[in-house]
């Protein structure tokens, strides 16, 4: 039962980057009803074992801040949206647990990485799709179905480190090559995916995953370097001509947007978040009733902003800490580990500062995979790309 609990959470990896393209109005999201399969598999494998990995300071953590999100419903005005949110926190919550459970091994960690990859294909291909039939989200700005256009442009962004490192990593097996030539595709096709979504967020968030892949490079064979150059200019000559221009123009503002403070008007949201939380300093309005509180109706555009407000400086605390804790977890791991959970971590939290992604799948697959990451990569040698291939075969 653990080892096809352990395979549905590779599909719910699979699954998370595209979560909202396939929903019933019944069930949910794709990634739910897989979720609470995998969820179920897992606790009938623990009945069974009757034994579970003892959870760690990460987890305690996440506890008392769903335990903060669930007592919330207490002062919130709208006790049946409060209550969505804290089912979803729970969810999450097991998903931790099960996570820290299974995945034990680095190969594990190796396994839900490469499903994030082919996750994010999938929102690019949707994307295209979209594109190519005509269907603009607005202005312009194309979107994989069920998401906006910010969320699918960090979604790409998010995995570009990831199929850096698992072209230069991914250990031999039956599945290396085509893995690896899937994962080389990638990174153009997400700049495709990127400029298509006209998201200036997610530019800013590819940023280190750029110069993640600039690192390998750089550390690879010369004709590696020369090849890497010669695509770029190609794909740069054949794609971008094609590229909306509405997308190009609105991804060529991103410096002013971000000098301007304006942010394309998320400043009075986070106005009217502040005022609110003046009036609600310590335990906030809620769980989910940031739209309660502006007069957009809107959510915060902030995953910070949003604690803040809905659970007050006592929730505030509760999360940073929780993402701190995960976050120190990412060093003293292997060179190349660490910085590509760096990466990570920098894009989401570049990403978090103008998206609600506190309660985001995305956001808890990655914190967690810090924190199995730190405890399975005990066996792997610190060295580079290129020394790599040399210490195997010696």
């Amino acid at each position: 039962m653990r080892k096809l609990a352990f395979w549905l959470s590779l599909v719910f990896v699979f699954t998370i980057p595209w979560e909202t393209v396939i929903e019933s109005p019944a069930l949910g999201s794709i990634s739910r009803i897989i979720g609470l399969a995998m969820a179920a598999t897992w606790l009938v494998a623990l009945i069974f074992a009757r034994h579970m990995r003892k959870p760690r300071v990460f987890h305690a953590a996440l506890c008392a801040f769903v335990a903060l999100n669930a007592a919330s419903i207490f002062w919130s005005a709208n006790p049946g949206a409060t209550t969505i949110l804290i089912l979803t926190w729970f969810q999450l919550l097991i998903m931790a647990l099960l996570f820290w459970d299974l995945y034990t091994t680095r190969k594990a960690v190796i396994a839900a990485l490469q499903m994030y990859v082919l996750g994010a294909y999938v929102v690019l291909g949707d994307t295209l799709a979209n594109f190519f039939i005509g269907n603009a989200f607005y202005h312009g700005r194309f979107n994989a179905t069920g998401t906006s256009p910010d969320d699918t442009g960090v979604i790409l962004a998010l995995a570009l480190p990831i199929a850096a490192y698992l072209i230069a990593f991914r250990q031999s097996d039956r599945f290396a090559v085509p893995l690896k030539i899937l994962n080389s595709l990638y990174i153009p096709a997400a700049f495709i995916g990127i400029a298509l979504s006209g998201t200036r967020t997610a530019l800013v968030v590819a940023v280190p995953g750029v110069l993640f892949l600039v690192g390998l490079v750089m550390r690879s064979r010369f004709s590696t370097q020369i090849l890497v150059g010669l695509l770029l200019i190609i794909g740069t000559t054949i794609v971008l001509p094609r590229i909306p221009a509405a997308s190009i123009q609105r991804l060529e503002t991103t410096r002013s947007a971000m000098e301007s403070g304006n942010l394309n008007g998320r400043h009075r949201l986070w106005r009217e978040g502040f005022a609110s939380f003046l009036r609600h300093p310590m335990l906030g309005v809620g769980a989910n009733m940031f739209r309660s509180i502006n007069t957009e109706h809107k959510v915060a555009h902030n995953s910070f902003v949003s604690v803040l407000v809905e659970l007050g400086l006592v929730g505030l605390l509760l999360f940073i800490v929780t993402v701190i804790i995960a976050g120190i977890r990412i060093f003293g791991q292997p060179l190349w580990d660490k910085w590509l959970w760096i990466c990570i971590f920098v894009g989401w939290i570049l990403g978090s500062l103008t998206l609600t992604w506190e309660y985001r799948k995305t956001t808890w697959l990655f914190l967690n995979l810090f924190v199995v990451s730190a405890a399975t990569l005990l066996d792997h040698v610190n060295v580079s790309p290129a020394n790599h291939r040399s210490t195997r075969s010696k």
